[in-house]
């Protein structure tokens, strides 16, 4: 968990290509989970960080 700017971020993950990342802010949450893809060695972290992030939601295309 990290928490900055009234943001609040969380990342759980299952398996090593299995992740939901969570952002949330004094307007909601919004949940995202990487693609396998996305999560591959050298790519994305399943970290708490990845929430405050550009790659936030994104799709790997």
């Amino acid at each position: 968990m990290t928490a900055a700017d009234g943001r609040v971020g969380v990342a759980l993950r299952a398996t090593r290509y299995d992740c939901l990342v969570a952002r949330v802010t004094v307007d909601g949450a919004q949940l995202w989970r990487p693609s396998r893809v996305q999560l591959a060695p050298g790519e994305l972290s399943c970290t708490a960080g990845l929430a405050f992030g550009a790659q936030f939601g994104r799709s790997p295309h």
